[in-house]
């Protein structure tokens, strides 16, 4: 691979190393500037590091899901990683702020991943930094006499996804504008309200039913005046019938014509 001129990118990850070559032959890796040394083997620190450091541009340095236990010193040493920007060291077995001091000399260095390791306390993660303070102090002292004011972000808590919140409804709409708003994160689907005739209360429901019954027009002449019959001498309609005579003899409204009362009542 290191005979490819115009290699910048080599991504390495899964893939059981134990070891890299030695840093002469990383030397020849003169246009490489990522290297991802993720979920492997790497157990030896010094050797890894020097490896890495041998590649001359190098600027970023994935080296997360290993079992590497320190930053050594003689990877800083004779200008080495003079360009680095990024280095991720998640996840490894780093048990103490000392070991990874010599970081601090690196100038260049704008993040630094440390999240996953021992000395950020039981769960891995120190969402204060108390435990890497020091580092920090040192890290801003080595650049101010640097007479550099390039920043140094250290991540010690893993990032988590966090969904954005609703935007808020424009001032003066209501609550169909709120639940548009909540749902403006689904693309290509627009809202429409349909407005709905008001249903009618149950009274009309019984009268627009009983016309039904006695309308000559809706079931025939002569159904009609048979359900017209039957409608009158039962229920409510047969208290409708008023008296004409003395005998008891009622006057149909349907018909217009006497006849005489049913006797009960």
């Amino acid at each position: 691979l290191a005979t490819l001129p115009n290699l910048r990118e080599l991504d390495l990850t899964c893939n059981s190393l134990k070891q890299l070559p030695a840093p002469d032959s990383m030397a020849q890796f003169r246009s490489l500037e990522k290297l991802s040394l993720e979920r492997n083997l790497m157990e030896d620190s010094s050797s890894v590091l020097l490896s890495c450091a041998a590649c001359p541009k190098l600027i970023e340095l994935q080296l997360g899901y290993n079992y590497l236990t320190e930053f050594v010193p003689d990877a800083v040493a004779e200008n080495r990683f003079p360009n680095l920007n990024t280095l991720s060291l998640a996840f490894n077995y780093i048990a103490t702020e000392e070991a990874l001091m010599p970081v601090a000399y690196l100038m260049k260095l704008e993040l630094l991943v440390l999240y996953g390791n021992p000395l950020l306390g039981p769960s891995c993660e120190d969402p204060t930094g108390e435990t890497i303070e020091q580092l920090a102090m040192k890290a801003l002292d080595l650049r101010e006499e640097a007479w550099t004011n390039r920043p140094l972000d250290i991540l010690t808590e893993v990032p988590r996804k966090r969904d954005p919140p609703p935007p808020k409804a424009p001032p003066g709409e209501g609550k169909a504008s709120q639940t548009a708003a909540r749902r403006s994160k689904y693309r290509g689907v627009s809202l429409a309200s349909v407005e709905d005739e008001l249903l009618p209360p149950a009274a009309e429901f019984r009268a627009a039913g009983n016309r039904a019954l006695i309308d000559p027009n809706t079931y025939g002449i002569e159904a009609g005046k048979a359900a017209q019959e039957q409608t009158i001498s039962h229920g409510f309609w047969a208290s409708l019938a008023q008296p004409d005579s003395d005998d008891g003899s009622v006057q149909d409204p349907a018909r217009g014509e006497g006849g005489e009362g049913s006797g009960e009542g």
